[in-house]
């Protein structure tokens, strides 16, 4: 198999998407990276580098490289990192916000696999709703992420309630949203550290969150944080998945290993006990 090879650009132009005949379609609204199918040798503009596999609709990443801004990937596309390493780096003006890769468009498709992402910036901005930090985020969106390794902290005291390592979101009236549940599926990933969740979905999701190693930083003052969150709707299977560190010591406010709002495990076999664990030996179907 012979890729086409292709190169980043960034865009400002706005309008809807095009949904003209193309390899690729075009992104809309915000400056963002615009994957554009080409022949000869794979250029970038920033520092991302990736082929076009026009067979399997696959961004495949060539180098370590850096981004400033949101890496929006279309309906359709797997984003394959190719154990390759994207990290998050704060822009000239201003600071990192948002999800270091995510979908374009809502009610799309898209998949993530093969990556590392590194979002360890140096500020506490304290972002909320959309502005968020994130790794892998799901916007609106289904899909999958697989074997990737994700890393999202801001600071040296971080405390912000920021910094969700893999997320899937889906609420009417959110900038990008599907009026149709979505699904998605966060397999064999390792996410030896981040801020506030490991592995989160909210909202009008069905997940399946299995295999993934999800490590907090352990007892600390600063933040309350949770392995894997399901809530606000969402319903999923979490099975045999490696959960440890989440321990808030003040115990003002719980750390979980699992979090379920409102669901008899959640009060049984997370919270009430202990916060840092290994549940491999079963699973839990979890529905609200």
């Amino acid at each position: 198999m012979r890729p086409s090879n292709a190169r980043i650009r960034s865009t400002t132009e706005g309008g809807s998407l095009d949904r003209s005949p193309a390899p690729v379609p075009r992104l809309s609204r915000i400056p963002r990276f615009v994957l554009v199918p080409r022949s000869g040798t794979p250029s970038a503009v920033g520092t991302c580098t990736l082929s076009f596999l026009t067979e399997t609709a696959t961004w495949l990443l060539l180098l370590d490289c850096t981004t400033d801004t949101a890496i929006q990937v279309p309906d359709g596309i797997t984003l394959d990192g190719n154990g390759h390493k994207i990290t998050a780096v704060e822009p000239g003006i201003g600071h990192f916000t948002g999800a270091v890769v995510q979908n374009a468009t809502a009610q799309s498709t898209i998949h993530v696999t093969n990556l590392t992402v590194d979002a360890t910036l140096p500020g506490n901005p304290c972002d909320a709703g959309e502005q968020r930090l994130r790794g892998i985020l799901f916007f609106g969106a289904s899909g999958t992420a697989t074997n990737n390794h994700v890393t999202v902290t801001q600071g040296v005291n971080f405390g912000c309630q920021e910094g969700n390592a893999i997320e899937a979101r889906n609420f009417v009236g959110e900038t990008l949203s599907s009026p149709d549940r979505t699904s998605v599926t966060i397999s064999d990933n390792v996410i030896p550290l981040y801020q506030k969740t490991g592995i989160l979905a909210n909202g009008n999701v069905d997940a399946i969150v299995t295999r993934n190693v999800v490590t907090g930083v352990g007892p600390s003052t600063l933040i309350a944080q949770n392995g894997v969150q399901m809530g606000f709707g969402a319903t999923g299977l979490i099975s045999a998945n490696e959960i440890s560190g989440n321990n808030y010591t003040p115990n003002s406010f719980f750390a979980c290993g699992i979090i379920a709002p409102r669901i008899l495990i959640y009060r049984y076999a997370v919270c009430g006990a202990p916060r840092s664990f290994r549940w491999r030996p079963f699973s839990a179907f979890i529905k609200e």
